[in-house]
């Protein structure tokens, strides 16, 4: 019975060779769509039992089924599924391999690991067979069940996929070269389907995978470069020069260490709004290029960690902006000490100078700092996640000599960032116990440390310098620092 009905299959597909079926009732007869030059989609809209496309309009019907074949010219394995963006990964498949079983598979990954069958989702008289030089894979299944199971997040939660019936629908197709009966990887033999209605097969469009995103490459080209620009040049230099501005150089840089000393606020905010802007412009393609793809939004990872990035960022900007004051003055009078309105009134002439920063001020650098280094982690992920996925859509090889660039560069900022801090810490704390008579790096090095060390520690410090040094002398130190600390 299977051979009689598939050389009918046979049959009627050479009766219908180089046509479709634009405006054909997919209710009555098939329906057939060319997927490629050597694949052939045919399916069959089978409504409950009782309706008949004149009564029958719902968009969506759960208890409708569909008859789907696929041939192939040549022996090779095939496979055909919904998808809700175009794409394989969080799809559910159908695939058949001759001489083998046909099964429902979920593609939660494009290594063969993670294409995982699911013996859950019930296929009605799945077929595959190799007759008279074609391969020819044929199922029915429920509208729910081709639906079921695929979210856009991969397993575990997400929006759901929904194949409508006058509405429009996902679908992928896949197959080997010919004499590949044994699935395995498909190359350029990928592509989506999409179709406005089932019912009539109007709007339909098959792509290869290729052709569907080729036209995108140059926009995530320019993404993927202004991105490394934002995240693996400027931000990384931002964060350094706020680390390091004051840092004990070796002799023959400390004449340049001083210039970027005097200026390092400067350069910072300047290395940040680059950062930013270039993140508006980043995140601007990637809207862009999704929406020309017509693929959801927010759906992937890479996504969601662009959109976290990018508000993050836009709070560290706006943060650094409406900074507080930095100082607490300490009134001649004795009287209680009061913060200032602004940074600069601390440098005016005849202010007192602050003893401490205020404690909004030590917060929000505390906080400041934190937020900058996570987006550098976050920056270095949303890199490496970045190459993956442009190698994995434009090329069939390992992108191994960029990632091991790409690891070296990011290795060389942490160790300059973290190792910088570090040694920042450490040699301030030496300067400290070193020079306790030298007038005004003493005084500098207990406002930069006071968020670091115990009251006790700190106090011991200070009444010992108080004792090396008159209090005139302190007092001028203090208003020294002012002008660097604000």
């Amino acid at each position: 019975m299977l051979l009689l009905r598939l050389l009918a299959v046979l049959a009627a597909v050479g009766a219908a060779r180089g046509h479709s079926h634009p405006a054909a009732a997919c209710l009555s007869e098939f329906c057939q769509v060319q997927l490629s030059p050597d694949l052939t989609l045919r399916y069959l809209v089978l409504l409950p039992d009782g309706h008949d496309g004149d009564d029958f309009d719902q968009e969506e019907c759960p208890q409708c089924r569909m008859t789907v074949q696929l041939l192939y010219d040549g022996e090779a394995w095939v496979g055909f599924g919904v998808s809700h963006k175009g794409e394989m990964v969080g799809s559910h498949a159908v695939i058949g391999e001759p001489g083998h079983s046909v099964g429902m598979y979920y593609l939660d990954g494009k290594d063969a690991q993670y294409v995982v069958e699911d013996p859950t989702q019930a296929l009605e008289n799945p077929a595959i067979d190799f007759i008279e030089g074609q391969t020819i894979l044929e199922f029915t299944i429920a509208l729910s069940d081709f639906d079921a199971g695929m979210s856009s997040s991969g397993s575990g939660g997400g929006s759901w996929a929904s194949l409508s019936l006058t509405g429009r629908s996902t679908f992928i197709w896949a197959h080997g070269n010919d004499g590949e009966a044994k699935r395995g990887y498909h190359g350029s033999n990928r592509g989506p389907l999409t179709i406005e209605n089932l019912l009539t097969l109007s709007g339909s469009e098959a792509k290869s995978f290729d052709e569907h995103i080729a036209p995108s490459k140059s926009s995530w080209v320019a993404h993927g470069i202004l991105g490394f620009l934002a995240w693996g040049i400027f931000a990384p230099l931002a964060i350094s020069t706020a680390k390091l501005a004051d840092c004990e150089v070796p002799a023959f840089l400390q004449e340049k260490a001083a210039w970027v000393s005097k200026r390092w606020l400067y350069i910072h905010v300047g290395l940040n709004a680059a950062t930013y802007t270039i993140t508006v412009i980043v995140f601007s393609i990637a809207v862009s290029t999704i929406n020309s793809e017509s693929f959801r939004h927010w759906d992937s990872g890479h996504a969601k960690m662009g959109l976290t990035i990018f508000l993050i960022a836009t709070f560290q900007i706006v943060g650094g902006y409406f900074r507080p004051a930095s100082g607490i003055v300490k009134r001649a009078s004795g009287e209680e000490e009061s913060e200032e309105g602004e940074d600069e009134a601390n440098n005016e002439e005849g202010a007192e100078a602050p003893a401490t920063k205020s404690t909004k001020r030590q917060a929000w650098e505390v906080a400041h700092a934190l937020i900058g280094v996570m987006l550098f982690i976050f920056g270095f992920s949303q890199m490496y996640s970045g190459i993956q996925m442009y190698a994995g859509r434009y090329s069939n090889s390992s992108p191994a000599a960029l990632l091991a660039f790409f690891f070296l560069w990011m290795i060389f900022w942490t160790g300059v960032i973290f190792g910088g801090t570090l040694y920042k810490l450490v040699w301030q704390q030496k300067e400290l116990e070193r020079t306790p008579d030298h007038r005004g790096i003493r005084t500098y090095l207990l406002a930069v440390l006071e968020p670091f060390m115990d009251s006790a520690r700190l106090s011991s410090l200070r009444q010992k310098g108080e004792k090396e040094m008159p209090e005139s002398e302190e007092s001028e130190d203090f208003a020294a620092v002012n002008g660097e600390m604000s």
